[in-house]
């Protein structure tokens, strides 16, 4: 019984044991110094900050909060071209994750399906670049 109780702490302990979950990850970003969007999207529990690069440009999970100066009437355009200093953060539990620094960047509005905003594969690209990978 003893044995038994051992093998089930440390199967709790070590991920082997458990079955793949998601992660719930913030993303914010900011642009001159304005937080534009944060959102939250999900990622495999075992993924590498380049893949959560590569969720970043995908539609997020939900939309936590969104710039007035996006919602506007005359800022219905699906894509926005970013000017001057732009950081993107992404968080898990209030831990960074990763983040980057641009001169510039591209934000995409999601389809009439999907509510928000996520970056564009040449921003991953660029992000990544920032992030050294």
């Amino acid at each position: 019984m003893k044995n038994l109780l051992l093998v089930i702490a440390l199967c709790l302990i070590s991920d082997s044991c458990m079955p793949m979950g998601r992660k719930l990850l913030n993303m914010m970003v900011v642009n001159q110094g304005e937080v534009l969007f944060e959102t939250t999207f999900d990622v495999a529990d075992t993924s590498d900050e380049s893949e959560m690069w590569d969720a970043a440009g995908q539609c997020p999970f939900s939309v936590v909060n969104e710039a007035d100066s996006l919602t506007l009437p005359g800022a219905a355009q699906s894509v926005v071209e970013l000017e001057g200093d732009v950081a993107i953060l992404i968080t898990w539990t209030g831990e960074v994750q990763a983040q980057a620094l641009l001169g510039g960047a591209t934000v995409e509005r999601c389809s009439a399906s999907c509510s928000g905003w996520h970056l564009t594969p040449e921003t991953v690209r660029r992000a990544k670049e920032a992030a050294g990978l």
